[in-house]
Protein backbone atom coordinates (compact mmCIF):
# COMPACT_ATOMS: atom_id res chain seq x y z
CA UNK A 1 0.00 0.00 0.00
CA UNK A 2 1.59 3.03 -0.85
CA UNK A 3 1.08 5.92 1.74
CA UNK A 4 0.07 9.95 0.76
CA UNK A 5 2.79 12.06 3.30
CA UNK A 6 2.01 15.13 1.24
CA UNK A 7 0.14 16.95 3.64
CA UNK A 8 2.49 15.82 6.57
CA UNK A 9 5.18 17.32 4.80
CA UNK A 10 3.45 20.41 3.86
CA UNK A 11 2.34 20.93 7.40
CA UNK A 12 6.12 21.01 8.45
CA UNK A 13 6.67 23.43 5.78
CA UNK A 14 4.24 26.00 6.43
CA UNK A 15 5.16 27.49 9.47
CA UNK A 16 8.47 27.65 7.95
CA UNK A 17 7.51 29.61 4.76
CA UNK A 18 9.24 33.07 5.48
CA UNK A 19 12.91 31.19 6.88
CA UNK A 20 13.08 29.83 3.08
CA UNK A 21 12.57 32.80 1.66
CA UNK A 22 15.04 34.65 3.82
CA UNK A 23 17.49 31.81 2.90
CA UNK A 24 16.92 32.33 -0.79
CA UNK A 25 16.82 36.02 -0.62
CA UNK A 26 20.59 35.13 0.98
CA UNK A 27 21.48 32.96 -1.46
CA UNK A 28 20.31 35.90 -4.69
CA UNK A 29 22.81 38.05 -2.80
CA UNK A 30 25.82 35.87 -3.39
CA UNK A 31 26.85 37.06 -7.21
CA UNK A 32 27.43 33.37 -8.52
CA UNK A 33 27.85 34.80 -12.46
CA UNK A 34 29.04 31.64 -14.44
CA UNK A 35 30.59 32.67 -17.27
CA UNK A 36 33.11 33.94 -15.40
CA UNK A 37 32.32 31.85 -11.98
CA UNK A 38 32.51 34.07 -9.81
CA UNK A 39 31.32 34.47 -5.20
CA UNK A 40 31.29 30.98 -5.62
CA UNK A 41 32.93 29.84 -2.11
CA UNK A 42 30.58 32.60 -0.53
CA UNK A 43 27.80 30.71 -1.49
CA UNK A 44 28.40 27.73 -0.57
CA UNK A 45 29.52 28.78 2.59
CA UNK A 46 26.02 30.06 3.50
CA UNK A 47 24.52 26.93 2.12
CA UNK A 48 26.84 24.50 4.37
CA UNK A 49 25.65 27.24 7.47
CA UNK A 50 21.91 26.46 6.40
CA UNK A 51 22.31 22.98 6.46
CA UNK A 52 23.61 22.83 9.81
CA UNK A 53 20.59 24.67 10.89
CA UNK A 54 19.01 22.09 9.60
CA UNK A 55 20.57 19.09 11.06
CA UNK A 56 22.47 17.69 7.69
CA UNK A 57 26.02 16.48 7.49
CA UNK A 58 27.42 19.27 5.12
CA UNK A 59 31.10 19.74 4.00
CA UNK A 60 32.57 21.86 1.00
CA UNK A 61 35.02 19.85 -1.52
CA UNK A 62 37.50 21.62 -3.21
CA UNK A 63 37.63 20.69 -6.86
CA UNK A 64 40.62 21.60 -9.99
CA UNK A 65 39.35 25.36 -11.69
CA UNK A 66 38.22 24.96 -15.23
CA UNK A 67 38.32 28.15 -16.85
CA UNK A 68 38.31 31.20 -14.57
CA UNK A 69 36.50 30.00 -11.99
CA UNK A 70 37.48 31.40 -8.23
CA UNK A 71 37.44 29.09 -5.90
CA UNK A 72 35.41 26.06 -7.50
CA UNK A 73 33.76 23.58 -5.27
CA UNK A 74 31.05 21.31 -4.27
CA UNK A 75 28.43 21.50 -1.21
CA UNK A 76 27.52 17.80 -0.22
CA UNK A 77 25.36 16.84 2.48
CA UNK A 78 23.55 13.83 3.97
CA UNK A 79 20.77 13.33 5.86
CA UNK A 80 20.03 9.16 6.63
CA UNK A 81 22.56 6.06 7.28
CA UNK A 82 20.00 3.82 5.09
CA UNK A 83 21.90 1.42 2.30
CA UNK A 84 19.41 3.14 -0.13
CA UNK A 85 20.22 6.54 -2.05
CA UNK A 86 18.40 9.15 -3.16
CA UNK A 87 20.67 12.14 -4.35
CA UNK A 88 19.09 15.40 -4.63
CA UNK A 89 21.29 17.19 -7.37
CA UNK A 90 21.81 20.99 -7.65
CA UNK A 91 23.72 23.93 -8.88
CA UNK A 92 24.14 27.07 -7.28
CA UNK A 93 25.86 29.32 -10.09
CA UNK A 94 23.50 31.15 -12.54
CA UNK A 95 23.35 33.37 -15.83
CA UNK A 96 24.96 36.36 -16.00
CA UNK A 97 22.80 39.75 -14.97
CA UNK A 98 21.66 42.23 -17.43
CA UNK A 99 21.30 44.65 -14.07
CA UNK A 100 23.20 44.00 -10.74
CA UNK A 101 19.52 44.75 -9.11
CA UNK A 102 18.91 41.56 -9.85
CA UNK A 103 21.48 40.27 -7.00
CA UNK A 104 18.54 42.09 -4.54
CA UNK A 105 15.74 39.77 -4.39
CA UNK A 106 12.42 41.56 -4.14
CA UNK A 107 9.46 39.83 -2.36
CA UNK A 108 6.01 40.41 -3.57
CA UNK A 109 2.44 39.32 -4.36
CA UNK A 110 3.92 35.30 -3.07
CA UNK A 111 6.55 35.65 -5.61
CA UNK A 112 10.62 36.20 -5.24
CA UNK A 113 11.81 37.62 -7.83
CA UNK A 114 16.21 37.83 -8.62
CA UNK A 115 18.66 36.05 -10.46
CA UNK A 116 18.70 32.65 -9.92
CA UNK A 117 15.40 31.93 -7.87
CA UNK A 118 14.08 30.07 -10.51
CA UNK A 119 17.55 28.64 -12.10
CA UNK A 120 17.88 27.58 -9.29
CA UNK A 121 18.58 28.32 -6.14
CA UNK A 122 15.09 28.13 -5.10
CA UNK A 123 14.96 24.77 -5.52
CA UNK A 124 18.10 24.29 -4.04
CA UNK A 125 15.96 25.73 -0.78
CA UNK A 126 13.39 23.05 -1.63
CA UNK A 127 15.74 20.37 -1.78
CA UNK A 128 17.35 21.23 1.37
CA UNK A 129 13.94 21.65 3.16
CA UNK A 130 12.46 18.51 1.58
CA UNK A 131 15.59 16.83 3.04
CA UNK A 132 15.33 17.98 6.71
CA UNK A 133 11.28 17.45 6.92
CA UNK A 134 11.82 13.46 5.75
CA UNK A 135 14.18 13.52 8.41
CA UNK A 136 12.05 14.68 10.91
CA UNK A 137 9.12 13.17 10.09
CA UNK A 138 10.56 9.63 10.15
CA UNK A 139 10.37 9.23 6.35
CA UNK A 140 13.79 7.88 5.46
CA UNK A 141 13.09 4.54 6.36
CA UNK A 142 16.27 2.01 4.96
CA UNK A 143 17.77 5.01 2.71
CA UNK A 144 19.18 8.42 3.08
CA UNK A 145 19.12 11.47 1.04
CA UNK A 146 23.05 12.72 -0.98
CA UNK A 147 22.65 16.38 -1.68
CA UNK A 148 25.84 17.38 -4.57
CA UNK A 149 24.82 21.04 -5.60
CA UNK A 150 28.05 22.06 -8.19
CA UNK A 151 29.01 25.61 -8.75
CA UNK A 152 29.64 25.41 -12.87
CA UNK A 153 26.21 23.68 -14.53
CA UNK A 154 25.71 27.24 -16.28
CA UNK A 155 29.25 26.15 -18.68
CA UNK A 156 28.84 22.39 -18.44
CA UNK A 157 29.83 21.53 -15.12
CA UNK A 158 33.04 20.05 -16.25
CA UNK A 159 34.33 21.31 -12.73
CA UNK A 160 31.48 20.22 -10.79
CA UNK A 161 29.63 16.78 -12.19
CA UNK A 162 32.52 15.99 -13.89
CA UNK A 163 34.66 16.02 -10.44
CA UNK A 164 31.44 13.27 -9.23
CA UNK A 165 31.79 11.04 -11.73
CA UNK A 166 35.60 10.86 -12.17
CA UNK A 167 35.77 10.06 -8.51
CA UNK A 168 33.19 8.04 -8.12
CA UNK A 169 31.13 10.15 -5.69
CA UNK A 170 27.88 9.19 -7.46
CA UNK A 171 26.55 5.41 -7.01
CA UNK A 172 25.37 4.07 -10.33
CA UNK A 173 23.69 1.91 -7.65
CA UNK A 174 20.98 4.83 -6.42
CA UNK A 175 17.51 4.48 -6.40
CA UNK A 176 16.66 7.68 -8.02
CA UNK A 177 18.09 11.54 -8.77
CA UNK A 178 16.00 14.83 -8.22
CA UNK A 179 17.03 17.72 -9.76
CA UNK A 180 14.40 20.88 -8.70
CA UNK A 181 15.65 23.15 -11.51
CA UNK A 182 11.97 23.66 -13.48
CA UNK A 183 11.61 21.54 -15.83
CA UNK A 184 7.62 21.23 -16.03
CA UNK A 185 7.77 17.95 -14.20
CA UNK A 186 8.70 15.98 -16.92
CA UNK A 187 10.67 13.43 -17.40
CA UNK A 188 13.49 13.85 -20.24
CA UNK A 189 14.90 10.67 -22.25
CA UNK A 190 17.54 12.80 -23.94
CA UNK A 191 19.44 16.10 -23.74
CA UNK A 192 21.18 18.88 -26.22
CA UNK A 193 24.44 19.00 -27.15
CA UNK A 194 26.01 22.54 -26.32
CA UNK A 195 28.93 24.68 -27.59
CA UNK A 196 29.97 27.62 -27.36
CA UNK A 197 32.50 30.17 -29.37
CA UNK A 198 33.84 32.88 -28.79
CA UNK A 199 35.19 34.57 -32.32
CA UNK A 200 37.81 37.56 -32.12
CA UNK A 201 38.38 39.34 -35.82
CA UNK A 202 41.78 41.38 -36.44
CA UNK A 203 42.48 44.35 -38.28
CA UNK A 204 44.33 47.17 -38.39
CA UNK A 205 43.98 50.63 -36.17
CA UNK A 206 43.66 53.55 -37.77
CA UNK A 207 42.74 57.52 -37.31
CA UNK A 208 39.92 58.27 -39.14
CA UNK A 209 41.75 60.73 -40.63
CA UNK A 210 44.07 58.61 -42.21
CA UNK A 211 41.64 55.72 -42.31
CA UNK A 212 42.60 54.28 -45.69
CA UNK A 213 45.88 52.44 -43.52
CA UNK A 214 43.69 50.72 -41.39
CA UNK A 215 41.45 47.22 -41.55
CA UNK A 216 38.55 47.27 -40.09
CA UNK A 217 37.88 44.50 -37.99
CA UNK A 218 34.24 45.24 -37.77
CA UNK A 219 33.51 45.23 -41.16
CA UNK A 220 35.09 41.72 -41.41
CA UNK A 221 33.11 40.75 -38.23
CA UNK A 222 29.74 41.58 -40.41
CA UNK A 223 31.20 39.33 -43.62
CA UNK A 224 31.52 36.47 -41.05
CA UNK A 225 28.69 36.81 -39.24
CA UNK A 226 26.34 36.37 -42.63
CA UNK A 227 27.09 32.98 -43.45
CA UNK A 228 26.62 31.87 -39.70
CA UNK A 229 22.90 32.74 -39.87
CA UNK A 230 22.48 30.94 -42.85
CA UNK A 231 24.05 28.04 -41.13
CA UNK A 232 21.67 29.36 -38.09
CA UNK A 233 18.62 28.70 -40.36
CA UNK A 234 19.92 24.60 -41.95
CA UNK A 235 20.45 23.51 -38.14
CA UNK A 236 16.98 24.80 -37.13
CA UNK A 237 15.25 22.80 -40.03
CA UNK A 238 17.63 19.80 -38.58
CA UNK A 239 14.48 18.04 -36.49
CA UNK A 240 14.62 15.86 -34.00
CA UNK A 241 13.36 12.44 -33.70
CA UNK A 242 12.36 12.82 -30.22
CA UNK A 243 9.40 13.41 -28.92
CA UNK A 244 9.16 17.58 -27.76
CA UNK A 245 6.13 19.69 -26.90
CA UNK A 246 4.61 21.31 -29.04
CA UNK A 247 5.97 25.15 -28.11
CA UNK A 248 9.66 23.56 -28.21
CA UNK A 249 12.09 24.18 -30.91
CA UNK A 250 12.35 20.43 -32.85
CA UNK A 251 15.65 21.80 -34.43
CA UNK A 252 19.11 22.62 -33.37
CA UNK A 253 19.35 26.29 -31.73
CA UNK A 254 22.30 28.96 -32.68
CA UNK A 255 22.26 32.40 -31.29
CA UNK A 256 24.95 34.38 -33.42
CA UNK A 257 25.89 37.62 -31.34
CA UNK A 258 24.34 37.08 -28.32
CA UNK A 259 27.58 39.41 -26.78
CA UNK A 260 29.76 41.57 -29.31
CA UNK A 261 32.25 44.39 -28.72
CA UNK A 262 35.51 45.95 -30.13
CA UNK A 263 36.93 49.24 -31.21
CA UNK A 264 38.77 51.75 -29.06
CA UNK A 265 37.08 54.64 -29.81
CA UNK A 266 34.90 56.10 -32.37
CA UNK A 267 37.38 58.08 -34.32
CA UNK A 268 39.66 55.10 -34.41
CA UNK A 269 39.35 52.12 -37.18
CA UNK A 270 38.50 49.12 -35.41
CA UNK A 271 41.76 47.10 -34.80
CA UNK A 272 40.23 44.14 -32.61
CA UNK A 273 36.26 42.75 -32.64
CA UNK A 274 34.65 39.85 -30.96
CA UNK A 275 31.25 38.02 -31.43
CA UNK A 276 29.78 34.92 -29.47
CA UNK A 277 27.96 31.92 -30.72
CA UNK A 278 25.92 29.94 -28.54
CA UNK A 279 24.53 26.33 -29.47
CA UNK A 280 21.82 24.08 -28.41
CA UNK A 281 22.24 20.98 -30.49
CA UNK A 282 19.88 18.35 -30.83
CA UNK A 283 21.40 15.01 -28.97
CA UNK A 284 21.77 12.90 -32.73
CA UNK A 285 24.40 15.87 -33.86
CA UNK A 286 28.02 15.09 -33.38
CA UNK A 287 29.23 18.38 -32.04
CA UNK A 288 32.83 17.72 -33.22
CA UNK A 289 31.53 17.70 -36.90
CA UNK A 290 29.59 21.12 -36.17
CA UNK A 291 32.29 22.52 -33.93
CA UNK A 292 34.41 21.73 -37.52
CA UNK A 293 31.45 23.48 -39.24
CA UNK A 294 31.41 26.47 -37.44
CA UNK A 295 34.85 27.27 -37.40
CA UNK A 296 35.08 26.54 -41.34
CA UNK A 297 32.78 29.06 -42.00
CA UNK A 298 34.34 31.44 -39.55
CA UNK A 299 38.15 30.88 -41.05
CA UNK A 300 36.93 31.02 -44.89
CA UNK A 301 33.85 33.69 -44.80
CA UNK A 302 33.71 36.79 -47.37
CA UNK A 303 37.00 38.50 -48.03
CA UNK A 304 37.84 38.09 -44.58
CA UNK A 305 40.09 34.52 -44.45
CA UNK A 306 42.22 34.11 -41.62
CA UNK A 307 40.89 37.25 -40.09
CA UNK A 308 38.10 35.10 -37.81
CA UNK A 309 39.86 33.56 -34.65
CA UNK A 310 37.55 31.13 -32.77
CA UNK A 311 38.42 30.58 -29.00
CA UNK A 312 35.78 27.81 -27.56
CA UNK A 313 34.07 28.79 -24.26
CA UNK A 314 32.17 25.52 -23.37
CA UNK A 315 31.18 22.45 -24.88
CA UNK A 316 28.62 19.82 -23.44
CA UNK A 317 27.91 16.17 -24.61
CA UNK A 318 24.63 15.41 -25.92
CA UNK A 319 22.61 12.47 -23.63
CA UNK A 320 20.04 9.76 -25.11
CA UNK A 321 18.05 7.32 -23.65
CA UNK A 322 16.17 5.54 -25.99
Amino acid sequence: MTIDYTAQVQAWLAPRADEMAELLTTLVAHETENPPGRALRGCARALTDAMARLGLAGEIIDVPAVQAQENPCIVRATVGTGAKTLYFHGHFDVVPVQDRAQFTAVRTDGRIIGRGTSDMKGGIVSMLYGAAAAAELGLLGDGKIVAHLVCDEETGSVAGSGFLRQHSLIDPAAVAMLTAEPSAGKIWHAARGAVSLRVTVHGREAHVGQADFGINSFQHMVRIAAPLEKYVRTMLDRHTAFAMDGNDARGSMVVVGGLSGGGSNFNVVPGTTWFTIDSRFNPEEDLEVELKNLTTIIETAGDAPGRGRVRPVRTGDAAMNR
